[in-house]
């Protein structure tokens, strides 16, 4: 199976509603030995994910469904990209973001 499918998969799966919803879905598309590397690829491709959610609510209940290994650094790097668009592009964002 190429790295591409993987990725491809984790990407797909990181726009679902919740952390089981995603995992779910990847565990149909990919063979189980790669389940593990698919779902470290899903916690690289989430914070981009996140800051597209509209409301801080629903990402706070999306970060809450997150498996505690992944949970800290998915909203490290959440807010990385947050404070880097919020920087770059002088909008008004919310001031907090979970």
């Amino acid at each position: 199976m190429s790295s591409a499918k993987i990725r491809k998969a984790a990407e797909t799966a990181s726009l679902m509603s919740n952390w089981q919803e995603a995992t779910d879905y990847l565990h149909r598309e990919l063979d189980q030995k790669f389940w593990d590397m698919a779902e470290a690829n899903l916690a690289i491709y989430l914070p981009s994910a996140l800051v597209e959610i509209e409301s801080k609510e629903q990402r706070s209940a999306w970060l809450a469904t997150i498996p505690p290994k992944y949970r800290e650094t998915v909203k490290h790097f959440t807010r990385h990209i947050w404070r880097s668009r919020k920087t770059s592009k002088k909008v008004t964002l919310q001031k907090s973001l979970f």
